[in-house]
């Protein structure tokens, strides 16, 4: 999944195995669909599962979270609902249909292999995996997946200019400058498997791109401290992604 390069290059999603196109007699969906059956996890769990809770929700409640996750967006939303097999760790109990959310087109990466989620990332999926007591070789393969860690400076610039660009996405509905430099970043975002020179020169292309919008991201988040105007929601973002520097 597209995520908020370079401080969180990639999000997760789930995907059904080819098999779940192959019965559904839709042609045309089927076809529409091809493109989902040509990506791949960089890490797979040797058993294709998606681990996790279930949860049962009011009407009401299911609607926040459908919109938290940018339900409703139409064209530009990055998941839609699909109805899901649960199958309880306790066997005897019954599977149960359910609600989850996967990638659309729109939300996916065009990368065939899928890019590394950030560390911060990766630590609440672990965290929440043990507190859920999630199976042992699940947790594990969440503990030894790779994850990708950018420069201290390289993630103030990105804090401020993911400020600048919400403003932008989510103030404005103004989508392409923001799909645009996003799309620039992944073009020079470098796996930590690559040689450091590669990852050094990644990050000085990264920072160049990020400049201008940082720039003004740190203008007004100067202007909203200063008036003692800044949005809750602001707030707790800027705190949020400060908390792992």
């Amino acid at each position: 999944m597209t995520g908020i390069p370079p401080m969180e290059p990639a999000l997760g999603s789930i995907e059904p195995l080819p098999s779940f196109y192959e019965k559904d007699g839709n042609q045309e969906r089927n076809s529409r669909q091809l493109w989902r059956t040509e990506s791949k996890a960089f890490v797979a769990y040797e058993t294709n599962e998606c681990h996790g809770a279930l949860i049962k929700l009011s009407a009401e409640d299911y609607e926040l979270v459908y919109k938290s996750e940018g339900g409703h967006k139409g064209a530009t939303q990055f998941y839609e609902e699909i109805e899901v097999n649960c199958v309880p760790y306790d066997k005897s109990k019954e599977p149960v249909k359910a609600v989850a959310y996967r990638g659309t087109e729109y939300g996916r990466l065009d990368q065939v292999e899928d890019m590394w989620p950030s560390k911060r990332y990766m630590g609440i999926l672990r965290s929440g995996a043990a507190e859920l007591g999630l199976e042992d070789s699940y947790q594990k393969w969440l503990a030894d997946h790779p994850v990708q860690e950018p420069s201290l400076f390289l993630k103030k610039v990105s804090i401020n200019s993911c400020l600048f660009m919400g403003v932008l996405r989510f103030g404005l509905n103004m989508h392409f400058i923001p799909h645009l430099q996003t799309a620039m970043l992944y073009q020079v975002l470098v796996l930590p498997k690559e040689p450091a020179w590669k990852q050094y020169l990644g990050e000085v292309a990264a920072v160049i791109i990020l400049f201008p919008s940082s720039m003004l991201g740190f203008t007004l988040r100067t202007v909203l401290e200063k008036s003692g105007k800044t949005p809750p929601m602001v707030k707790k973002f800027i705190e949020h992604f400060e908390e792992t520097m």
